[in-house]
C-alpha cells in the first residue's frame, strides 16, 4: 500500500512540475540587449525591467481581460512593438 500511495505522490508531483508554465516565461532567459530591443525600460531602484505601455485604452482592457480570465488577450500596446 506504500509503495502504491508513494508511487501516486511521485505522479502528482511530476504532474504539478510539468504544468508550471509561468505568464511570459520566455522573459526568464532574456539577456540585457533582448530587453532593451523589445523596448523594456530599466529601474535601478528595484533593479527590475518593465514595459511600459502608453495607451491607456490599452491598459484598460488588459486589465479588463485579466478580471474575466482571458490572460491570452494581454498584449503590448503596438506603438512598443518594434
Amino acid at each position: 500500500m506504500k509503495k502504491v500511495v508513494l508511487f501516486c505522490l511521485l505522479v502528482c508531483v511530476a504532474f504539478m512540475a510539468n504544468a508550471q508554465d509561468l505568464p511570459y516565461s520566455k522573459y526568464i532567459n532574456y539577456t540585457k540587449q533582448e530587453f532593451k530591443d523589445n523596448r523594456f525600460k530599466y529601474d535601478k531602484y528595484t533593479n527590475t525591467w518593465a514595459l511600459h505601455k502608453t495607451s491607456k485604452l490599452n491598459a484598460t482592457l488588459n486589465v479588463l481581460s485579466i478580471l474575466v480570465d482571458a490572460e491570452k488577450d494581454v498584449r503590448p500596446d503596438v506603438k512598443t512593438i518594434p
